[in-house]
């Protein structure tokens, strides 16, 4: 009826669809708070005001005892509930997530979804309270209410006890909780080096004094010079020639501003199509506009009825709105393309303040930074070579490169190589 009701095209009618559209917003945000309000007390008596049950219970119908009502609850789901019985038990016993989903795969007990098990499952399971009886409802409820933990509503398939000591066994095996700004490595490189050799990751152990600490390859650590002839390189010595060589390529005044050149020169065509862009928009909307005009003036001396002119303006209209938007998205690329062309100085001055920064922050800043710029760093025998991201200014008239080598000395030569090093184990990073 509302879609078919007819409202004036006029100042009024708009006013009047705005207030259909407000009750009928008002109507749908009212009824899901009616819902959301039966629901919860529905769970408040000790029922369950879903559709699906956990896995192990199935649902069944009961009447209230002092009424007609009828509501869902909980019954035992053989032999899915002996299934979670299981897992309980041998979380108890001290088994992990992942040894309790082999076992369970091992013996072709089929999953809530009936293929293979997921350590998500069963962490779910685990976590779940209304297998010891209790109705939980409203835990992720955004309304801000407390949610509803109700005891003895249904038939629990383990004890509150059992899923306490489940509890506990979880507690005592889960990691420690870290935050992630501290659980980073300390080390600029990490994550960013690797061997040329046999491609696994360089990590870091210190020398057996601990004064000093050197990148190794992962697999020269485990298998020793045999499984990697890979270099050991001093961390300190190495991170400063890295940088040095970094900020030499890509932050230096004379390659920023060889690189801004070649991007002038690069940026010059487009710029001139989006200013050709914005001027053929431009031409279109005043054309729009005329249009626009002629009806209104043909209205007003009465040539056109309420509904004629509406009609005649509605598409106007619309593509009015189009083009004004293209309009602002092609001064938007017209002002920031001309701001990258016209002001290179700023350009300039931000190299500088990134290399400063590169330079004077911690490392786990400094790594965040380079990973901009920074893809890879790999290291072989007596070299290394810092594969960027982006192209390097161009030398001798050349295409700029993805790639500089970096001098890393012979094994035995200096203080960046050492040919067998011997390290103190440390707790995991």
């Amino acid at each position: 009826m509302s879609i078919k009701e007819p409202v004036d095209t006029g100042p009024a009618g708009e006013m009047m669809e705005g207030i259909i559209e407000s009750m009928d917003a008002f109507y749908s945000a009212n009824l899901s708070q009616e819902v959301r309000r039966g629901q919860r007390q529905v769970a408040e008596r000790g029922y369950y005001p879903g559709r699906k049950a956990p896995f192990g219970y199935r649902i069944v119908k009961v009447k209230e005892p002092n009424g007609n009502a009828v509501h869902n609850t909980f019954a035992l789901d053989p032999p899915h509930d002996a299934t979670v019985r299981r897992i309980f038990q041998e979380a108890i016993a001290g088994r992990s997530h992942h040894e309790i989903r082999a076992g369970l795969i091992r013996d072709g007990v089929p999953s809530p979804k009936g293929g293979k098990w997921a350590a998500s499952s069963i962490h779910d399971i685990l976590h779940d309270r209304q297998y010891a009886g209790y109705i939980v409802w409203g835990v992720s409820s955004k309304s801000g209410e407390p949610p509803i933990v109700k005891a003895g509503c249904h038939p629990a398939i383990v004890s509150q006890g059992e899923f306490e000591q489940a509890a506990q066994a979880l507690a005592a095996r889960a990691k420690t909780v870290t935050n992630p700004r501290q659980a980073g490595s300390e080390y600029m490189l990490s994550g960013l080096l690797k061997c040329r050799l046999c491609g696994n990751s360089m990590v870091v152990r210190p020398a057996r004094e601990g004064r000093y600490r050197y990148y190794m390859c992962r697999t020269r650590r485990h298998d020793g010079q045999a499984g990697c002839e890979a270099p050991t390189l001093n961390v300190k010595v190495l991170e400063d020639r890295f940088l040095e060589a970094v900020l030499g390529d890509l932050l230096s005044e004379e390659n920023i501003r060889a690189a801004i050149g070649r991007i002038a020169e690069e940026l010059t065509g487009p710029y001139e199509e989006q200013a050709a862009r914005l001027e053929s928009v431009g031409e279109e909307l005043r054309r729009v506009e005329e249009q626009q005009d002629r009806i209104m003036t043909a209205y007003e001396q009465g040539a056109y009825t309420v509904d004629d002119f509406s009609n005649r303006m509605a598409p106007l209209r619309k593509k009015q709105a189009e083009l004004l938007e293209r309009q602002a998205d092609a001064a938007t690329e017209v002002e920031r393309q001309a701001d990258i062309i016209a002001n290179p100085e700023e350009v300039v001055a931000f190299a500088a303040d990134t290399a400063g920064l590169m330079e004077n922050s911690p490392a786990k800043e400094r790594k965040q930074l380079l990973r901009r710029f920074v893809k890879c760093v790999w290291v072989e025998p007596g070299r290394g070579r810092i594969q960027y991201g982006i192209l390097l200014p161009a030398e001798g008239g050349q295409r700029g490169l993805r790639e500089r080598e970096l001098t890393l000395g012979k094994e035995g030569e200096g203080d960046l190589v050492l040919p067998t090093v011997r390290y103190s184990p440390l707790s995991r990073e």
